[in-house]
């Protein structure tokens, strides 16, 4: 499908001659109403987010964060092995059982209810200890077949 078509979601043909502008509500900067600047919305056919590609990666960049933050602090917020509790970004969840893994916790944009019964299969580890337990150094936290 043209990007013409994508503008709004109103046909080009009666628009020709003029290029229409959208205004970002996330900076506020206005940009041409076309995919280029913004993402398509997928509840609604050709309509366009509200917000421009920059400004809608930040949005995720920050939702990810808080919600990565919010499954920690349901599990305890620390490494299960040393304690570690500085810095989230070092912390990853352990599925327990791999065969019981249903989806990649960190690469899913899924709701925190969702997420929440994935998180009861795992443990939370550092890097490093995570590292370490598929290593061999911790058997007690791998399920061997």
């Amino acid at each position: 499908m043209s990007t013409r078509l994508l503008i709004l979601g109103r046909g080009f043909d009666s628009l020709r001659g003029t290029e229409m502008k959208r205004k970002c509500t996330g900076c506020g900067e206005e940009f041409p109403a076309t995919a280029e600047y913004f993402h398509l919305r997928y509840d609604r056919k050709n309509r366009l987010h509200s917000v421009c590609k920059p400004c809608y990666r930040e949005l995720q960049r920050k939702n990810h964060a808080t919600l990565k933050q919010r499954l920690l602090d349901y599990k305890g917020g620390k490494c299960i092995i040393c304690g570690y509790d500085k810095h989230n970004h070092n912390l990853t969840f352990h599925h327990l059982d791999p065969s019981k893994k249903e989806m990649k916790i960190g690469a899913s944009s899924r709701s925190f209810e969702i997420l929440k019964q994935e998180v009861d299969r795992c443990v939370v580890m550092c890097h490093l200890c995570h590292n370490d337990t598929h290593a061999g150094f911790y058997p007690q936290y791998l399920v061997v077949k």
